[in-house]
């Protein structure tokens, strides 16, 4: 169980401040392994991540999309693979910058789940 605690001001003088705490079971839906991306290695060097995406439900999940915040410095491929028997994905981002440099961006996974519509990883690559 984790709790949370928030302070709320008010203007009633009498009770200027409030405590409000929250109890709750915080529970993930999806495990990455890696849980960030960093590609690192010489431009002219294949440089490749796989990410290891397992939904941590009892009913399943499935990814309907994955959105790029720019995704001009690397390509990613998704697959669905079997692990112990459960379906999982596999992700595979490659580099594509060959120049020297650093980027950030990130991956964006939309599901077909209401209660859990999306989620996702930040890249990184630093090329020499």
């Amino acid at each position: 169980m984790n709790d949370k605690k928030i302070h709320v001001y008010t203007n009633d003088s009498q009770h200027p401040q409030l405590l409000l705490k929250l109890t709750g079971e915080v529970k993930k839906f999806v495990s990455l392994t890696p849980n960030r991306i960093i590609l690192r290695g010489k431009g002219s060097e294949k440089i490749i991540e796989t990410v290891t995406i397992v939904p941590n439900l009892d009913v399943s999940l499935n990814i309907v999309k994955i959105t790029p915040l720019n995704g001009k410095d690397f390509t990613y491929k998704l697959e669905e693979v079997k692990m112990f028997g459960e379906k999982t994905y596999r992700l595979l981002v490659e580099n594509t910058k060959k120049s020297i440099g650093r980027y950030t961006d990130k991956l964006t996974f939309t599901s077909d789940r209401p209660d859990y519509p999306v989620f996702s990883i930040m890249v990184s690559g630093d090329i020499q």
